[in-house]
């Protein structure tokens, strides 16, 4: 649905209409407001995704900025949220980036957690190996 006025009143009218039977939250942009099914979001998408493919939720990083992040952000292993992002989602979140979208912000968070030994990047090959280095002869 796209606004024009307040998204605030919006959003908390659409939540008073829909009394829990669905999922409203503003957009990543303030020009519009998502509304879903109640038991739609972000996380849960996460969840089915890391069941489709046998990885805990909890070994996986998710990083957002608005409020529809919000359940994406608290049900990753770890969450990180951009400078620039919504109350709710920074709420959440293990780490507040230092820098905005704008500003490079996911690559230069990525990094710096590579660096200091927080986030190590692991891939699995055609055999089956399940880290990096290896298959990199690094190790």
């Amino acid at each position: 649905l796209f606004l024009d006025g307040d998204v605030s009143s919006i959003t908390n009218a659409f939540e008073s209409e829909f009394d829990g039977d669905a999922y409203v939250v503003p957009g990543s942009k303030s020009l519009y407001v998502e509304i879903l099914s109640a038991d739609v979001h972000k996380g849960r998408g996460l969840v089915e995704l890391c069941r489709s493919q046998n990885v805990p939720p909890s070994r996986c990083v998710a990083i957002g900025d608005g409020d529809n992040d919000t359940e994406f952000l608290d049900m990753a292993g770890f969450g990180i949220c951009m400078k620039n992002g919504s109350g709710g989602s920074k709420a959440v979140a293990n780490v507040v980036t230092e820098h905005t979208n704008d500003e490079d912000g996911v690559l230069r968070t990525l990094r710096q957690l590579e660096e200091s030994g927080e986030l190590r990047f692991s891939c699995v090959d055609a055999t089956g190996v399940d880290d990096i280095d290896a298959i990199d002869g690094t190790d």
